[in-house]
């Protein structure tokens, strides 16, 4: 049984995303009921998770701080209320989904052999979740900006240079990271199907 515990064991070279659900599979299969399975990987993936609930909060309340400065510090005007409510509202998005998608995996605490493929795939799906929520956070900057500059290229308002130079900076790392959360979603969505096909299969067991 070593052998099969050490198909579940982080220490053999994998990633803690790229855990080997073949392996797991043959272990699970051929343990018996009183073996010792490593969970360590779980542990870590539940630990970053928590990284990442944090900087979701961290992300949050940076909106919702810059909402209420582009009121203080900037040219009262439509454009500048406008950009204060979409980084209001983006905040409290952040937050709301930062509990929703973070906290069951954080509270898991099944830690059988049964329950490492549920967590699994609900890590996952969390995953998923997280990408598409920051892929969308993507597209709503480059909106906005192309937004921005088309106002102010046909004069339909003032908009603050400050303003314009602000987001006119984030197209460029937007753009890099909309790319990058989209093969991560790809490579997601890949993992998920594996991870839900066996969980399929041991359910009808």
């Amino acid at each position: 049984m070593a052998d099969n515990n050490q198909d579940l064991n982080p220490a053999s070279g994998l990633e803690d995303d790229d855990l080997d659900l073949g392996a797991l599979g043959a272990a699970w299969r051929s343990q018996t009921p009183k073996v010792d399975v490593d969970f360590s990987a779980a542990y870590r993936q539940q630990k970053r998770r928590r990284m990442w609930f944090a900087l979701d909060l961290v992300q949050a309340l940076v909106l919702l701080v810059a909402s209420v400065g582009f009121l203080l510090f900037l040219p009262t005007s439509a454009i500048t209320v406008i950009a204060s409510v979409v980084l209001f509202f983006s905040g409290l998005i952040v937050g709301q989904q930062a509990f929703s998608i973070h906290r069951q995996v954080l509270d898991y605490a099944d830690w059988t052999a049964a329950g490492l493929l549920t967590f699994r795939c609900m890590h996952l799906r969390a995953s998923l979740r997280h990408l598409r929520i920051n892929q969308l956070g993507c597209v709503i900057t480059l909106a906005f900006t192309l937004l921005l500059y088309l106002l102010n290229a046909f004069r339909v308002t003032e908009v603050p240079e400050t303003l314009l130079a602000a987001f006119g900076y984030l197209v460029l790392p937007t753009l890099i990271l909309l790319a990058y959360f989209q093969v991560r979603v790809k490579r997601s969505q890949v993992l998920m199907a594996q991870a839900e096909k066996m969980k399929a299969e041991f359910d009808a067991a």
